[in-house]
Parts: structure tokens; C-alpha cells; sequence
């Protein structure tokens, strides 16, 4: 999510280690460098919502904003926050898709409560 948001420059921090999310139960041999952090998914979850990028599957924005809402304990609510506006200040923001995206990650009207406090 870090390198995500990152990627689409929706936070201002670089973030200290690589995060990649893998299907459950995935075997992963890391290596020294770069410093990665794991994250195991479901593949209902995984699926949602990609994009290939340079040989490189990430979520789109919008899932990547959404993934900010729902894990705003775990990152923080100024981090959060800070998604939240920034998101809102791009011109390639696709309101609708953030929404579809939140329904399908039931999480809709929580999306819309913070969006409504940043706003």
C-alpha cells in the first residue's frame, strides 16, 4: 500500500522498504536488498482493482485510496487524511470508480463519512 500511494504521489514520504502483497499461503525467498515488507492477501482481494505498470502489477488508484480508508488505524488518520486530500486535488480522480471500488470493498459510507470531514 506504502509504495502504492507513493507511486501515485498521495503521500509526501518515501517509503523505507518495498510493500508487496502476495496470495495466501505464497512461499517468498527475500533477498538482502531492497528491504521488503510482505503482506499475504486473499485472491478475492488481490484481484481487485490492478494495474500493470513496467512489469509490475499495483492496484489502481482508487483501490489504493480506499486501502488507506480501511486501514486508517493501522497507518494512522493523518496519513489517511493526507490520501484523502491529495486524491481529491488530482485532475485524473474518477469519483465514480472510487465509489464502486468502496461498495465492492464494502466500505462505502465510511468512505464518504472522512471524505465528507476532508472536504
Amino acid at each position: 500500500m506504502f509504495s502504492a500511494w507513493h507511486y501515485y504521489e498521495l503521500i509526501g514520504q518515501v517509503p523505507p522498504v518495498h510493500h508487496i502483497a502476495f496470495p495466501n499461503k505464497t512461499k517468498v525467498k527475500l533477498l538482502d536488498y531492497p528491504p521488503v515488507k510482505i503482506y499475504y492477501w486473499s485472491s478475492q482481494s488481490l484481484g481487485l482493482q490492478q494495474v500493470q505498470l513496467d512489469g509490475f502489477r499495483i492496484f489502481s488508484l482508487e483501490k489504493s485510496v480506499c486501502d488507506a480508508v480501511k486501514f486508517r488505524n493501522k497507518i494512522g488518520k493523518d496519513t489517511m487524511a493526507e490520501i484523502l486530500k491529495n486524491y481529491l486535488k488530482r485532475k485524473d480522480k474518477d469519483l465514480n470508480l472510487l465509489f464502486r471500488v468502496a461498495k465492492q470493498m464494502k466500505m462505502e459510507s465510511l468512505l464518504r463519512d472522512y471524505l465528507s470531514l476532508i472536504h
